[in-house]
């Protein structure tokens, strides 16, 4: 191949990569603004005593007790029905002790409602991730993202309360894109292979 032809494959190359950063970047804006602006929604139905105790309040009240020393996800809401208090035998979920660091940094109600649209938000990566591969176009897969977004049941989720399955869609997306990519072989060393 001659120099010219090498040179337009280079261009080629280089333009498609990119092509694909660009609908990267879209997608994190996309996110961002997701993020931004539903966070802000959910903040200020917080404000206006439009959210439900039940949830974000038995959430915030384990959070909060957890954090200051009053019981390991204590909540008082349950204890009629003879749990002791203990939110994790009503509802096992591992993934709030990976929350509060972020909880301690400003507890409070409003805290868990940007987490979970955080988390939310985030999953349009992934989802944009494996579209890309399964359609071979940045364009669809950036518009796919984007409807994954404004999705109502995304934003029907985020709009009752706090609850720690929202953060199930990041989670199952991440390990999708994991599998495929990998081939079907997610395992924690690299040159390791499935045996039959």
């Amino acid at each position: 191949m001659n120099r010219a032809g090498r040179l337009h494959r280079l261009g080629e190359g280089i333009g498609s990569g990119l092509r694909r950063w660009r609908a990267l970047l879209a997608v994190g804006i996309f996110v961002a603004a997701f993020v931004g602006l539903a966070s802000d929604l959910l903040i200020q139905r917080y404000l206006a005593f439009q959210t439900s105790a039940w949830d974000l309040g038995n959430y915030n009240q384990a959070f909060y007790d957890t954090l200051y020393g009053h019981g390991f996800f204590y909540y008082t809401a349950d204890l009629p029905s003879g749990n002791g208090g203990q939110l994790f035998t009503a509802h096992f979920s591992p993934i709030l002790l990976a929350l509060l660091p972020f909880y301690s940094v400003a507890p409070g109600p409003p805290t868990l409602l940007v987490l979970e649209t955080l988390a939310m938000g985030l999953a349009a990566l992934p989802f944009y991730v494996f579209a890309r591969g399964e359609l071979r176009s940045a364009r669809w897969a950036t518009a796919l993202a984007a409807a994954f977004l404004a999705s109502p049941v995304l934003l029907g989720i985020l709009w009752y309360d706090f609850h720690p399955e929202a953060f199930l869609p990041v989670a199952v997306l991440s390990a999708l894109v994991c599998y495929r990519s990998a081939g079907g072989n997610c395992s924690s060393s690299p040159g390791s292979s499935r045996s039959a």
